[in-house]
C-alpha cells in the first residue's frame, strides 16, 4: 500500500523513459561503430603508406644503382639508358648478396594496371634491352591508374640547358634525375608522393 505523498510512475512516463534510454543506447552504439570504422580506416591508410614507402625505397635504390655504361649503336656511342613515359630501362650493378650479384638489365614499367620490375643478368657488352623469357619479374604495385616517368638533364646538341624531359633515349649521358609520378585507379586512394632519384652519372670502369 502506497504511503500518502508518494507517487509511482505512470505507464506513459515509463514508456518515455525507455524511449529515451533506447535513443541514448543507439547514439552511443553509432558513435562506437563510427570510432571503430575510423580506426580501421586510419589503420588501413597507415598500412598502405607503409607499402608505398617500402616500394618507393625499392624503386629509388634500383634507379640509384643505374650505371652509365655505353653501347655503340648505329656507329654512335650512347649510354645504356632508355627512359620513356611509362617505363625506364638501364644497366645496374647488383651487390653480391643479391645472389648472384653482377650486372643486370633492369626495367621498371607499367604493364596494364601493375607496376612491374623486370631484370636479367647480363655481361654488359651486348647492346639493347632484350628481356628474354628467363628474366625475373616482380609486381611492385597494383591498381595503377596513371604512371609518368620524366628525366632531368641537358640534351645537347639541341638543348644545353638542363630541364625535365618526357623521354631520355639515344643520349650520350645519363639524366641527372629521374622522377616518378604515380596515381591509382581507385579515387579513394591518394597518389604516391612524387619520387625523385639520382642515377650515377660519372663514368664507370668496365
Amino acid at each position: 500500500m502506497a504511503r500518502r505523498g508518494e507517487r509511482g510512475f505512470t505507464l506513459i512516463e515509463v514508456l518515455v523513459g525507455l524511449t529515451l534510454l533506447g535513443a541514448l543506447v543507439a547514439v552511443l552504439s553509432g558513435a562506437l561503430r563510427l570510432g571503430l570504422q575510423g580506426r580501421e580506416t586510419v589503420d588501413a591508410r597507415a598500412e598502405w603508406l607503409d607499402e608505398v614507402r617500402i616500394t618507393q625505397t625499392f624503386v629509388r635504390q634500383y634507379i640509384e644503382t643505374a650505371r652509365p655504361f655505353s653501347w655503340v649503336r648505329d656507329r654512335r656511342t650512347e649510354v645504356a639508358f632508355e627512359g620513356l613515359r611509362e617505363s625506364v630501362s638501364f644497366v645496374a650493378a647488383m651487390p653480391g648478396w643479391q645472389n648472384p650479384g653482377g650486372l643486370y638489365l633492369v626495367r621498371i614499367a607499367r604493364e596494364g594496371d601493375r607496376l612491374m620490375l623486370t631484370r636479367r643478368i647480363t655481361s654488359g657488352e651486348t647492346d639493347g634491352f632484350d628481356f628474354t623469357a628467363d628474366a625475373e619479374r616482380t609486381v611492385l604495385a597494383t591498381g595503377i591508374g596513371r604512371l609518368d616517368f620524366s628525366y632531368f638533364g641537358a640534351a645537347p646538341p639541341f638543348d644545353e640547358t638542363p630541364r625535365w624531359h618526357d623521354q631520355w633515349r639515344g643520349r650520350a649521358a645519363m639524366p641527372r634525375l629521374v622522377r616518378l609520378d604515380l596515381s591509382y585507379r581507385d579515387g579513394g586512394r591518394k597518389r604516391w608522393p612524387v619520387l625523385v632519384a639520382a642515377p650515377m652519372i660519372g663514368p664507370q670502369p668496365r
